[in-house]
């Protein structure tokens, strides 16, 4: 199989072997980009006394594990000290079993998680096959891209172990999370 430009012409490659144009073939069909489409969201037009603002109340030694469960999760790093203790407050801690399926794809985005420890596998259904695309152990996060562009879930998350995960509500998430991005963006 040979691809003509229609604005040169492609050297002769006969004698190159065929399974180069096969590999090429397969890896064009895996990674082509899947159009995203966003709800609108501006910030400065929403009105954060309107919500009633949630709060989950912790132990020292719950707030202590979530913290350092939280420490490298990149969409807290740019948070003022009062947007990360209202983000901690509202979280929830989410006990979860192995195959409990913590997520399933196409659904709604209700909350993002922050997993405290446990092993998940984030796996992805595609014309009627599903593989799993990543496997979370003891760290991370999934869950944002439903809640950020108000889209179905992407992937079904699977607890494969044991574990704890922190939940964080659409309705803070958008709040806080949200509007501080929105924010830096315009610096």
């Amino acid at each position: 199989m040979q691809i003509k430009s229609n604005s040169e012409e492609e050297p002769d490659h006969s004698n190159e072997d065929d399974n180069y144009d096969f590999e090429l073939e397969l890896i064009n069909h895996y990674n082509r980009r899947v159009l995203v489409s966003a709800e609108f969201f501006n910030p400065d037009e929403e009105e954060e006394d309107t919500e009633q603002k949630i709060v989950h109340p912790k132990t020292g030694k719950q707030r202590c594990r979530l913290l350092e469960a939280c420490k490298d999760i990149l969409l807290f790093k740019n948070l003022d000290q009062e947007q990360l203790s209202q983000v901690l407050d509202t979280m929830f801690e989410r006990k979860v079993t192995p195959q409990e399926h913590v997520i399933d794809q196409g659904d709604d985005g209700d909350n993002f998680y922050v997993i405290e420890r446990g092993s998940h596998d984030i796996v992805v259904a595609k014309d009627d096959q599903s593989r799993c695309a990543v496997c979370c152990d003891n760290h991370g996060s999934f869950g944002e891209l439903a809640l950020m562009y108000n889209t179905p879930r992407a992937a079904t998350i699977i607890a494969t172990t044991d574990g704890a995960l922190w939940g964080l509500d659409r309705v803070t998430f958008r709040r806080i999370i949200l509007k501080n991005m929105q924010r830096e963006e315009d610096l």
